[in-house]
């Protein structure tokens, strides 16, 4: 899913005053991420700006239309948990910034999208189990 700005970009302080907020932190691939109870990543965010890293030491100074968080439904334990804890982050994220929820094809992502979301994941458990 994206987090993009409505007509603004982010403000790269802004943004990571909003990341430290949601507890992701900075890491591997110079990206952020939401570490779970065993310390690997649940989730992680990328610049929509390819090449999709983040730089701590120019960050307060950048403009940033938007962002992208990731899961890797394989390798959870409760993937489904973990997905509403991202869409949580991205909606503090979109609401703290002026910026807006979309799915992977850029529109608008709905309470609909969300359950067709979990869903998915659902399915991907039962099939993979």
């Amino acid at each position: 899913m994206h987090v993009l700005g409505i007509s603004d970009p982010f403000h790269g302080q802004a943004l990571l005053e909003s990341l430290v907020e949601q507890k992701m932190i900075f890491g591997a691939m110079e990206i952020f991420h939401r570490l779970g109870p065993t310390g690997h990543s649940d989730f992680s965010l990328l610049n929509a700006v390819e090449p999709g890293t983040f730089d701590l030491h120019t960050i307060g100074d950048m403009k940033i239309p938007g962002v992208s968080l990731f899961m890797r439904v394989h390798e959870l334990a409760d993937p489904v948990s973990t997905f509403d804890d991202m869409i949580e982050v991205a909606q503090n994220l979109a609401d703290d910034l002026g910026g807006e929820l979309k799915d992977e094809s850029r529109s608008v992502m709905t309470s609909q999208t969300i359950e067709h979301c979990r869903l998915d994941i659902r399915q991907y458990q039962h099939k993979h189990r």
